[in-house]
């Protein structure tokens, strides 16, 4: 397993654009294929030295029940991942790659688990959206405002 950082907002990968997005770090995890178990713990050690952390990940919810799930979905992509299906129904906001999800053609992919989650359209490139953001920063005040409340 290794653990990067990506230091440069500007190449275009994945963990450069959550650099040019505000990340103070971007970290990209890489494991064999069935290793992640094996990896929880330096991820877990990495999640508890930052406050607010990103996980692009639907395999790691086999370990890891996040404050906060998002999807992202894209109609005109043929292929849904299975680890995507399996977690469908614990998502809180799908980001849309598309006006909607319209006649997407996923084989065994039941819309009906996602039919009341909030929806935000992103698009390139950026594919940022201020309402997401909004509706993102309102969710975690909430659960902060809760955790505040619990004795302990």
């Amino acid at each position: 397993m290794a653990i990067s950082e990506e230091r440069d907002a500007t190449t275009g990968t994945d963990s450069s654009r959550y650099l040019a997005a505000g990340a103070a770090r971007s970290l990209w995890a890489r494991t064999r294929v069935g290793q992640l178990a094996e990896a929880m713990p330096r991820i877990r050690a990495v999640i508890a030295r930052d406050k607010n952390v990103v996980l692009e990940s639907n395999s790691v919810l086999r370990f890891l029940q996040p404050d906060f799930y998002a999807a992202v979905l894209d109609p005109g992509v043929a292929d849904f991942k299975a680890s995507a299906l399996r977690y469908l129904d614990r998502v809180d906001a799908i980001l849309l790659c598309a006006p909607n999800l319209g006649d997407s053609g996923w084989d065994g992919v039941s819309l009906k688990l996602i039919e009341d989650t909030p929806k935000f359209r992103i698009t390139p490139p950026n594919y940022a959206s201020a309402e997401f953001a909004a509706f993102v920063a309102e969710k975690l005040e909430r659960l902060e405002r809760g955790r505040s409340l619990q004795p302990g």
